[in-house]
């Protein structure tokens, strides 16, 4: 049921070291934020194409605006970011700085909120099936070599939120299969994609909005599918 979701951990695990590795070697510092900007801009592209998939807009509107409210008063960014500031503090031996979890929120953001981070994990657990996770894991472990070689270690780490939102959507289609539908599925990544795009707003410094606040968005229509029918 999860050995697709393996498989992209692995694959974010050692591209993000490679990146690390190779930091100094790879990208020039001169060219590090022109390359970050680059970055901003596919995560706009990729965010515009994957909103349009959403199969019914009030579904998503509803979905987004109840759930930046849950996310915001629940202060899941600030909560996030303070127990993985003292766990890497921990671990690292040190203090954590603003850009480890800029690279650690951008990329787990970048990960997750696409359709393959969840259609994947659903034809693995459903019809044991793992080739979206396998190309998904292709495009993690080159994307991870560049954004491991621009943040350091922070990239790597995110194989932990990776795994745990994988493995959610698995565990989901699993006691949840007769409703996880093809619109439901379409629905679901078109808020991933906003997410997507907003991070890209975001690395370009145009806003600061905490992403992860919105994340709950994600699962709603779950819920809202079931109402409307």
């Amino acid at each position: 049921m999860l050995n697709g979701t393996f498989l992209d951990v692995a694959a974010i695990v050692i591209g993000g070291m490679i990146g690390v590795a190779a930091k100094s070697k790879l990208i020039p510092r001169s060219l590090q934020d022109k390359i970050m900007q680059a970055i901003a801009m596919c995560a706009l592209l990729i965010g515009m194409v994957g909103m349009m998939d959403a199969d019914n807009l009030l579904v998503c509107i509803i979905s987004i605006v109840l759930g930046t409210i849950i996310g915001s008063l629940l202060s899941i960014e600030d909560r996030l970011s303070s127990k993985l500031t003292a766990v890497f503090s921990f671990l690292m031996k040190g203090n954590v700085s603003d850009r480890f979890m800029e690279g650690f929120i951008s990329y787990s953001i970048l990960s997750i909120s696409g359709s393959m981070a969840i259609v994947g994990p659903i034809s693995n657990c459903l019809e044991g099936d793992i080739t979206t996770l396998a190309a998904k894991s292709v495009l993690d472990f080159v994307s991870t070599i560049i954004f491991g070689a621009t943040f350091g270690i922070s990239i790597p780490c995110t194989a932990v939120i990776v795994f745990l939102y994988q493995g959610t959507f698995a565990l989901l289609a699993w006691g949840l299969s007769p409703i996880m539908t093809n619109a439901l599925v379409n629905d679901m990544s078109a808020i991933g994609a906003l997410l997507i795009f907003t991070m890209g707003l975001n690395m370009l410094k145009v806003s600061e909005i905490k992403i992860m606040n919105i994340t709950p968005a994600i699962f709603l229509p779950i819920v809202l599918h079931q109402i409307v029918g």
